[in-house]
């Protein structure tokens, strides 16, 4: 029988948090799944873990990369496997609630959603806090009377993670959409190009996510650390943004200010993360940043330069 979702999660190095999230995945009550394990050469016991719920669970199916390439890669290894007419990613120190998926998937088939997003909430000490950037604009749509975001753009895009949403699989396989690979903040670029090519994106307002906050400082995730090569992603990302604005604005005018928008809340995020740069490196961040900046104000004059070019033309 083939799945309705498949649940894609990217391994590495998550033999403390793995099994937690992976009995949140068997115990969904929504069972019609694939669940797609993808190891980027973890040097712990993960892929041990992660083989012990392949022998017990024939939805399970796990996969191994030769080399370490990030997040974005073991993805688009699930990406390309995936069977399921939908696609869920889940990180593997994080955990899913037990209706995530059966929620999701009925609301994007009622509403035929090209993804819909969900609430993510952390659980510390007993208590359920909401992850604020997503609460904040969750909150934003839900006060506005539409259904369907992309009807209301103004009110602001939908970057960051991945997670806590269900994607229908051939809107992301017709598109070409992937990860970027062996980049910090791949997920930006990705979410980005996904808001801009969907048609139909609606909201869930449930508790889908759970995050986890490592508390190991030995074994800290990708969101919790900042060497320079993830200040130096940060102008790929930014490029990677800029190009596909360039390349799909004649199709869409909007795509400018978008890009615009986008580039500015990244930067705006970028300035928030500098302080935590460690003493280490922390002089030759204080320099990318300096040139960091002219090359994000050389990318938004462009965009801004071409919309209103462009919208005179069209008068």
């Amino acid at each position: 029988m083939t799945p309705k979702i498949s649940i894609i999660i990217p391994i590495y190095n998550t033999e403390k948090y793995l099994a937690k999230c992976l009995e949140s995945v068997l115990h969904q009550t929504f069972t019609n799944i694939e669940v797609i394990l993808v190891d980027d050469k973890s040097i712990d016991r993960s892929v041990e873990i992660a083989q012990e719920f392949v022998n017990k669970d024939k939805r399970f199916k796990l996969f191994l990369h030769e080399k370490n390439l990030g997040p974005g890669a073991p993805r688009n290894t699930g990406i390309k496997i995936a069977k399921g007419e939908y696609i869920v990613f889940l990180d593997s120190d994080d955990y899913l609630t037990m209706d995530s998926c059966e929620m999701l998937y009925h609301h994007a088939v009622k509403t035929n959603s090209d993804f819909v997003i969900g609430r993510m909430h952390v659980l510390s000490n007993g208590k359920l806090t909401p992850v604020e950037y997503i609460e904040t604009r969750l909150q934003n749509y839900a006060l506005s009377p539409i259904v369907n975001l992309k009807d209301n753009e103004e009110l602001n895009q939908f970057l960051g993670s991945p997670v806590n949403r269900i994607y229908r699989t051939a809107f992301l396989v017709e598109n070409k959409i992937t990860f970027p690979e062996n980049l910090y903040w791949e997920d930006v670029a990705f979410s980005f190009e996904v808001w801009n090519q969907a048609k139909i994106v609606t909201v869930l307002p449930l508790i889908v996510y759970m995050r986890t906050i490592r508390e190991d400082e030995n074994n800290t995730s990708i969101t919790q650390t900042y060497s320079m090569k993830s200040y130096l992603d940060r102008d790929k990302i930014v490029e990677l943004m800029y190009k596909f604005c360039i390349k799909n604005y004649r199709k869409n005018l909007s795509i400018l200010k978008k890009g615009v928008f986008a580039i500015k809340s990244f930067t705006d995020t970028t300035r928030q993360i500098l302080p935590f740069a460690t003493a280490n490196i922390k002089p030759e961040a204080d320099v990318w940043m300096v040139q960091h900046l002219k090359l994000v104000e050389k990318r938004i004059k462009h965009l801004e330069n071409l919309h209103d070019w462009n919208r005179i033309r069209r008068i």
